[in-house]
């Protein structure tokens, strides 16, 4: 994840490493060292240091969907501060809808 800390300034960049972040995720071995690397903190992170972009918000509602199939992490997502994050995108791309679906995706996954 330190590699991942170098490129947070560069959007595009990013934007790739969530998608494949989500591909990773789905195995379990896989979620377990993302998330003990601050694969977590760094995708919350990257969604509020770039609030104005929609395909990043998207794409990180889908990691936190992605890690929060695990009970462990969906407590580690809100201890994380994970919730107001989606709900900040979620006010901020009101009218988009597949922000909204994404966005109550996760939710829904962390409950």
């Amino acid at each position: 994840m330190k590699m991942l800390q170098k490129i947070k300034e560069h959007l595009e960049v990013v934007e790739i490493a969530f998608v494949i972040i989500v591909e990773l995720a789905g195995v379990d071995w896989n979620r377990d060292v993302l998330a003990s690397n601050g694969c977590i903190e760094f995708v919350l992170i990257a969604m509020l240091g770039n609030e104005e972009s929609l395909s990043l918000q998207e794409k990180g509602c889908h990691v936190v969907s992605c890690f929060a199939k695990t009970p462990k992490y969906q407590e580690w997502i809100v201890a994380s501060n994970g919730i107001d994050v989606i709900v900040t995108t979620q006010s901020a791309f009101q009218s988009d809808v597949e922000i909204q679906i994404a966005c109550f995706k996760a939710l829904h996954t962390l409950a």
